[in-house]
């Protein structure tokens, strides 16, 4: 318990450690900015010497790219480049603006003063070539660093897998495309879509053809079958009860004719 326990001299050396490094830090930004500020005045006086006066509110943001991008490689250090390959690659590329900026200062101090430094070849190879093209430098740094993250190579990974995935899907479909039975179904589409143009173009009307298999004209309506049970009881029942017999009535001979058999006749309909 005794070592946990800090001392009143401990919270006081602590303290006095974070107020330093808090000035340090204040110390640190404020001479960056002023650095940023002096380097700013002759990436201005040196960039605006090939633009014209009407043109200069819309090179501004030009002119200042290295400065801007001074401010904005410490942040993504600090803060966002913590893969490896990102991180070293953005530490060259701070390390190329800083570069970039101390070659500006000193080519327009010296064509500012006139010293014997603005004559030197290789300085006026710089101011002709590179100097126009510092925002470009910029821009294409920050290019690499935004590839260069690795939530845009996973968006490339799953897009390149979509990709193939859709092509494989693609071929298949072309393999299928192939096999007899698609052939069939294309070639009997053609058929009828062929048959419905010539008739639009002759005038003429025709049924449209039904398959083979269905019939011309509709089939009566089949009587509905009978049991032989059923039937059986219907016999059954015409037997127990039968029809009533017929009586014709007796019919008279005529006189003079002796035919005895026909005095009287009977009509039995035994059914």
């Amino acid at each position: 318990m005794a070592e946990n326990v800090r001392s009143v001299g401990d919270v006081m050396s602590k303290s006095k450690m974070a107020a330093a490094k808090g000035l340090a830090i204040m110390l640190g930004v404020v001479v960056y900015a002023a650095m940023l500020a002096y380097t700013g005045v002759h990436n201005y006086s040196l960039m605006t010497l090939g633009v014209r006066q009407d043109m200069l509110i819309w090179a501004l943001l030009g002119v200042f790219t290295l400065e801007i991008s001074g401010i904005a490689f410490p942040l993504a250090l600090h803060f966002w480049t913590f893969a490896t390959l990102q991180k070293w690659v953005t530490l060259l590329l701070y390390g190329l603006d800083l570069l970039l900026l101390v070659l500006n200062t000193v080519l327009d101090y010296s064509l500012t003063a006139g010293t014997a430094t603005a004559h030197l070849p290789w300085l006026q190879q710089y101011f002709a070539f590179v100097v126009p093209a510092t925002p470009v430098i910029s821009g294409v740094s920050w290019t690499l660093i935004f590839l260069l993250d690795p939530a845009h190579k996973q968006r490339a990974l799953a897009e390149e897998l979509a990709a193939s995935t859709r092509e494989a899907l693609a071929q298949k479909i072309v393999e299928a495309a192939r096999a007899t039975d698609v052939n069939d179904v294309v070639a009997a589409a053609a058929q009828q879509m062929t048959h419905e143009i010539v008739r639009n173009a002759l005038g003429v009307y025709a049924p449209p053809v039904l398959p083979a298999h269905a019939s011309s004209t509709p089939s009566a309506p089949s009587a509905p079958a009978v049991s032989p049970t059923k039937q059986a009881g219907e016999q059954a029942t015409t037997q127990s009860n039968p029809a009533p017999r017929t009586v014709e009535p007796v019919g008279m001979t005529p006189p003079g004719d002796n035919h005895h058999g026909d005095y009287t006749s009977l009509d039995l309909d035994l059914e």
